[in-house]
């Protein structure tokens, strides 16, 4: 939603330069005038992309690290999770070694 926002944006801006640039091709007022006209727009229009560029950059930066954030967060869970198990494994396992042992030195019954 965000880059069509920004598309949008960037849509605009470029239509309305454009826009003025020609306004301004057909006005009918002297040349020195109308290049003057036409430079300070193009300088607002440069102005006005390097804003939205700006801003754009700001945002992909904050979602690369948002989602850097969430993909560290969740390795850290499973990581937990796995330990977990890890454990639980080898408490299970210690249980099921002792059982062994006892079964192994309880007498034979007899019959």
């Amino acid at each position: 939603m965000e880059t069509t926002k920004t598309n949008t944006t960037l849509g605009l801006v470029t239509g309305l330069a454009v826009g003025a640039v020609l306004g301004m091709l057909f006005a009918p007022q002297k040349g020195t005038k109308t290049r003057k006209k036409i430079a300070d727009q193009s300088r607002k229009g440069v102005a006005n992309l390097k804003a939205n560029i700006n801003s754009l950059a700001t945002t992909a930066t904050d979602k690369a690290q948002e989602i850097s954030d969430s993909v560290a967060s969740k390795a850290h869970e499973l990581e937990l999770k796995g330990k977990v198990a890890e454990l639980k494994a080898k408490n299970k396992a210690e249980e099921l070694e002792a059982k062994g042992r006892e079964l192994l030195n309880k007498p034979p019954h007899s019959v």
